[in-house]
């Protein structure tokens, strides 16, 4: 996340639901409770579980990065956040499209050990915007 993302998410809150742990980091609007944006991060018993910046108002400057760019991106947040990251082999294709404007926000996928991982990376504006850790449906 770029560092003026990370400095403007002065409320931090922590919670348990369903077997998982929710870390928050958000700004809200004033006397509100909508978020301006936030940051959630859940871990459950098997470890980092999800991550999702949501943007609802923030002023991010464009940082546009090329697939390549964000690939190298990919790898690196697999190394720095996922239990043997660094084994995985991440591959450029479509996830979640539904969720997603194709160009803009691109997703990589790696299978390993009946577990699939998605990092989802925003091209206009340069981070990492979503990761999920789910079981492979059979």
């Amino acid at each position: 996340m770029p560092q003026n993302v990370l400095d403007n998410m002065p409320n931090f809150s922590q919670e348990g639901t369903n077997g998982a742990t929710l870390y928050l980091w958000s700004k809200n609007e004033p006397n509100s409770d909508n978020f301006i944006h936030k940051i959630e991060v859940t871990f459950n018993k098997n470890g980092f579980k999800m991550y999702h910046y949501k943007n609802y108002s923030f002023a991010v400057t464009k940082n546009k990065v090329s697939k390549a760019v964000a690939e190298k991106m990919v790898e690196n947040f697999a190394k720095d956040f996922i239990s043997d990251g660094e084994q995985l082999s991440f591959v450029h294709k479509p996830a979640y499209d539904s969720l997603y404007e194709k160009g803009v926000v691109e997703s990589w996928v790696a299978e390993q050990n009946n577990t699939v991982y998605i990092v989802m990376v925003n091209l206009r504006y340069g981070y990492v915007e979503f990761f999920t850790k789910e079981e492979k449906l059979n």
